[in-house]
């Protein structure tokens, strides 16, 4: 098992911690050039829900559900199925934690857990490199600071 831990992610907009429920519909609007769809094959969103994402490129992903925490800000999901889940990597779970920043946007702390088969043990260059994609993942929906309405 392999932990990176506090990767924060800044929003120059108001992206309330409420919008992570509607992600789903969000996604695809924000980032059309990287996720065409996501759609329940399972559930409503709640803990046990497993979304699949239709990337752009042809790819696609299983994200279950784990919790979802209205009070706090929190939700938890585990990658089940697709890129990066291998013979090696079994899952990788996300715990993200929603906070106010001083400017009134929100910082997104996501802790990513990475369980893998065995002793395999994976590099730190593969860490930073997978860092990288997230967080480019979501500064493509952070182009200027501002969301897909302007605002």
């Amino acid at each position: 098992m392999c932990q990176v831990s506090g990767l924060p992610i800044g929003f120059g907009f108001d992206c309330h911690p409420y919008s992570i429920l509607d992600s789903h519909t969000l996604m695809p609007k924000l980032l059309p050039d990287a996720i065409k769809s996501i759609k329940f094959i399972k559930g409503d969103g709640g803990a046990g829900s497993i979304k699949r994402i239709n990337f752009a490129r042809g790819f696609v992903a299983k994200h279950q559900i784990d919790e979802v925490d209205e009070k706090a800000f929190t939700y938890k999901y585990t990658l089940i199925e697709g890129n990066g889940i291998s013979d090696k990597i079994e899952n990788v779970s996300y715990d993200i934690k929603f906070e106010g920043s001083p400017d009134g946007g929100s910082i997104a702390k996501m802790t990513t857990t990475i369980y893998t088969h065995g002793d395999f043990e994976i590099k730190e260059e593969e860490l930073k490199a997978g860092k990288e994609k997230v967080l480019g993942l979501y500064n493509v929906g952070n182009q200027g600071g501002r969301d897909t309405w302007g605002h």
